[in-house]
């Protein structure tokens, strides 16, 4: 059977993000042989283990430090000459990933016919495998699939090395092939990079259908308002400094419609936000009157707490800023979709497949965020129902993944069996019809 070692990085607890992505990727890839190369900590017992796993890998953000340590301009220059103040000739020390993956490499018994996978490929993992493949030769290893969910790479790293990148060989010599989170972010690499994509490789992020499901929590017992959930911490792209605005709004608009519109509102935040930052004073009981109100949540909320948290919202609210979303938002419209929960939103966010009017509302202004939230309160039943449809496909889609045809060439490649869905997040506080209990589980 062919191999196939994945590369992660954030496994560094067992409530990390990186974890449902990596019970996404054992279940899609059941035809090949799966092994790991983890920066989880050496010596700690696995968690859920799937396969053989070789830890050691240095964290994402040291890697990452690696990159800027290598890297031309002036401060890197500066960086290493206070380092090496005698402008002795120092070599990159790239052992923090070679050592790892030569050891994986040779662990697993990976050879040429065999494929590595990594499903977050950050600057610094890049940059460390391209040498690595370019110091070894590319042509005596496993082939290379890199994934990129940052739509800034891989155009960053070729643009700052030039001609010292190794990247675009592999490429062009079918040793590596690239791939997206979303067709809007392939579209955009392929108009931007003089490089061939591979396609689009749609993983889960936090939230999977993979995994069981949460048991349904009310937020407020005995009442009946729309529980809205914006579950990232707030920064000035994601919105934050918005929300007080659209919350306003929808005060106004109750107060004008005489409405029974109510709304309990879950914001993620730290406690600089709370108390000093964007959200200061926003849970002020009676700011924003009887209709609207407003809880938080610690910051950043780790994957188990994010689940927890979904399962309590009976929608999502992204109010990305206009310009700053269409690529870089797919993981917060992914984790709606595969919870089977409703979305208002920016207009234009991607990945517009799992975005219609029948799971959600573009909206702009935050007037018009208002309003959207309004008409999602008068309409839940149908909404619900379309997100839970949508979910259903999502999950659905996800299973040509393990035949993908980037992995097709390998003759050794066993048919994929059918892998049976476990239901998501599917679980509301609004039920569509009588009972209580979990509803929509496909």
């Amino acid at each position: 059977m062919v191999k196939l070692l994945v590369v992660q990085t954030g496994l560094h607890h067992e409530s990390a993000n990186a974890h449902p992505e990596r019970r996404a990727i054992a279940a899609l890839f059941q035809g090949f042989d799966l092994c790991f190369l983890t920066d989880g900590p050496v010596g700690a017992p696995p968690v859920a283990p799937l396969g053989p796993e070789v830890r050691g890998l240095a964290p994402g953000h040291r890697l990452d430090q690696m990159l800027e340590n290598v890297a031309p301009g002036l401060k890197a220059r500066c960086r290493r000459l206070a380092k090496n103040p005698f402008g002795r000739s120092s070599q990159p020390d790239f052992s923090s990933i070679f050592e790892p993956f030569a050891k994986a490499l040779a662990t697993h018994g990976l050879t040429a016919q065999d494929h590595v996978l990594v499903p977050d490929c950050h600057p610094g993992l890049l940059h460390g495998l391209t040498q690595f493949y370019d110091r070894f030769g590319a042509s005596d290893l496993p082939r290379l699939h890199l994934r990129f969910r940052d739509w800034r790479q891989p155009g960053l790293y070729l643009s700052r090395f030039q001609a010292t990148e190794r990247l675009s060989p592999l490429v062009w010599q079918g040793h590596a092939a690239l791939y997206t989170e979303t067709e809007e972010h392939l579209f955009y690499l392929k108009a931007t990079l003089n490089l061939p994509m591979r396609d689009v490789l749609v993983l889960p992020r936090r939230i999977s259908p993979f995994d069981p499901p949460v048991p349904y929590q009310p937020a407020l017992p005995g009442t009946a308002p729309l529980v809205i959930g914006v579950l990232d911490p707030p920064s000035a792209s994601s919105g934050g400094p918005r929300l007080a605005s659209i919350l306003s709004n929808i005060a106004r608009l109750t107060l004008e419609r005489r409405g029974p519109q109510s709304f309990h509102f879950l914001l993620a935040a730290s406690s600089a936000d709370r108390t000093t930052g964007v959200y200061k004073g926003l849970a002020r009981e009676g700011r924003f009157g009887d209709k609207v109100t407003v809880e938080f949540l610690p910051a950043p909320l780790p994957c188990r707490a994010y689940a927890e948290a979904m399962a309590r919202t009976d929608a999502l609210l992204l109010p990305y800023e206009d310009g700053s979303h269409e690529i870089n938002a797919a993981g917060r419209v992914l984790d709606a979709v595969f919870a089977g929960r409703p979305l208002v939103h920016t207009s234009d966010m991607a990945p517009q497949r799992f975005l219609s009017t029948k799971n959600a509302i573009a909206a702009l202004s935050d007037r018009d965020f208002a309003k959207a939230l309004l008409a999602l309160w008068s309409h839940y039943s149908t909404f619900r129902a379309g997100a839970e449809q949508t979910r259903i496909l999502a999950a659905q889609s996800l299973h040509p993944a393990a035949l993908h045809k980037g992995f097709r060439s390998a003759a050794a490649l066993a048919a994929a069996p059918a892998t049976p869905m476990r239901p998501a997040v599917a679980v509301s506080s609004r039920p569509l019809s009588g009972g209580v209990g979990f509803i929509g589980l496909g």
